[in-house]
């Protein structure tokens, strides 16, 4: 049972970096496209 609360919160690690790596790649190119939008216009 403990080596199931273990796995569990060991994803929800592996999980909770992986959100936070696509959230940084989202606000990085969210940026990105409004400074494009900035230079364009």
């Amino acid at each position: 049972m403990t080596s199931l609360i273990e796995n569990a919160f060991f994803l929800s690690q592996i999980n909770g970096a992986e959100l936070l790596h696509i959230m940084l790649k989202t606000y990085t190119s969210f940026l990105a496209a409004i400074q494009i939008r900035c230079l364009v216009f």
